[in-house]
């Protein structure tokens, strides 16, 4: 790798994240942690020693791929060329709190804020694992834990009338069986711009039932990929996907700018304008994470003042702050991020209590 890095070679990122930052002076003993995360990321051919690795795994061994000695597979291939992310079935299957623990936090969550006047929706985006059913691997050892979580997940927010709750496994699962679309991408973890039309449609029909229309949606053709679970398991194969946008010409853009407090991409605000009756009006906060990010395009075009933040940049006092600043509240969190989040970050006691007490004294 130095003779590589001296000759001009340099690497490129293999996983679906932004390489690792430089340590600073100020991380104290963890400098030595996030050095070797910082040299790790930019050994020059590093995306290329995966490719051979992944290739011998599944060429010579006929195993999933697995990079470094007691590493085992975060890619499964299902059928028809179909890969998903393991991390969702370690999420059900070692999972942070219970599907009742899980979903009392929500509704707690969901309850504060409607109480305090806000319009809150609440959704889950499911795995693409919950929804492809048919796609799944066959020889998985957690399919029946990950089953098993699953129906008590998902039962445990369908009984518990959480105000603004919308179940969206609900609404994808119909719409892959009405219209034979998979509306996931094939090689990626997140859903398709296809399979995020739905979901937002929903929440637009929610805060505002005449807005939404489908002449809004255009289909602006296909584009190749490469997907991070390709990615992951060292791969470099492009797909293709189709791009599916949201046209409102008499929606103009009267700001939109990346709060420069917040890492980038994390913190976004931006306003609209239109004839009456065009936008959700009023102050919208979106909690979201990569699903949302995932999404973003399609959402804005329909609300008047929005702010994203996304999960990673929680801090009680700041989230505080901005719920308290908002007249609406959306929360999107994909289905394998919710037991950690609703257990710890907005989940936690401490952040409720506070919160409560902020919004309704």
């Amino acid at each position: 790798p130095v003779v590589a890095r001296v000759s001009g070679i340099s690497s490129i990122a293999s996983q679906n994240r932004e390489l690792a930052a430089a340590p600073a002076s100020s991380d104290g003993w963890n400098y030595v942690h996030k050095l070797g995360k910082f040299l790790n990321d930019r050994l020059a051919l590093r995306d290329k020693s995966l490719a051979i690795d992944s290739f011998i795994d599944r060429k010579f061994f006929g195993e999933q791929p697995a990079f470094g000695g007691a590493a085992t597979p975060r890619v499964l291939e299902g059928s028809d060329g179909f890969l998903f992310l393991k991390d969702a079935f370690d999420a059900a299957c070692n999972g942070h709190g219970t599907p009742e623990s899980v979903t009392a936090n929500v509704k707690r969550f969901a309850d504060i804020i409607q109480r305090s006047g806000r319009k809150i929706v609440v959704t889950i985006a499911p795995d693409k694992s919950s929804v492809l059913l048919d796609k799944l691997p066959k020889d998985n050892p957690q399919s029946e834990c990950y089953r098993l979580h699953q129906d008590q997940q998902w039962k445990a927010l369908a009984d518990a009338q959480i105000p603004g709750y919308i179940d969206l496994r609900s609404v994808l699962r119909e719409e892959v069986a009405k219209y034979r679309r998979p509306l996931f991408f094939r090689q990626d973890s997140h859903w398709n711009m296809e399979g995020s039309l739905p979901a937002v449609r929903q929440v637009v029909n929610y805060f505002s039932p005449n807005i939404w229309k489908a002449s809004d949606v255009t289909f602006n053709g296909l584009t190749k990929y490469l997907g991070d679970l390709e990615g992951m398991r060292g791969g470099t194969k492009m797909d293709e996907t189709p791009i599916f946008g949201i046209s409102r010409d008499q929606i103009k853009i009267e700001k939109s700018e990346n709060d420069t407090a917040y890492p980038p991409g994390q913190r976004r605000l931006s306003q609209m304008s239109g004839p009456d009756g065009s936008l959700i009006k009023g102050k919208t906060l979106l909690l979201f994470d990569s699903f949302g990010m995932a999404a973003i395009e399609q959402i804005v075009p329909y609300f008047q003042d929005l702010t994203t933040v996304h999960f990673e940049s929680f801090e009680t006092d700041k989230w505080i702050e901005d719920i308290k600043a908002s007249d609406n509240v959306w929360f999107l969190c994909v289905e394998r991020g919710l037991g950690y989040r609703l257990t710890y970050d907005m989940g936690n006691q401490t952040f409720l209590d506070a919160l409560d007490k902020a919004l309704n004294g």
